[in-house]
């Protein structure tokens, strides 16, 4: 199992790259992870059009967890 040292040594490391990056490629990079969840947001909004609130609020939400994780890896 990788220690925590380790695991910062390459965020640092990853920090150090974006930081070097044009604006519009750093927005590249957090914008693209999050294209494929476009998608489950439709169906979410599809779901509350065909009044399945439940399922609808629950993909939602789902989609916005995973969007939280993307952006927050």
């Amino acid at each position: 199992m990788p220690s925590l040292g380790s695991h910062l040594a390459k965020a640092r490391l990853l920090a150090d790259r974006l930081a070097h990056l044009s604006p519009a490629m750093a927005l590249v990079v957090f914008v693209v992870p999050l294209i494929p969840l476009y998608p489950v947001k439709l169906l979410a909004l599809w779901l509350f059009a065909k009044q399945h609130f439940i399922a609808g609020l629950v993909m939602f939400a789902f989609a916005q967890f995973v969007g939280l994780g993307l952006v927050a890896f």
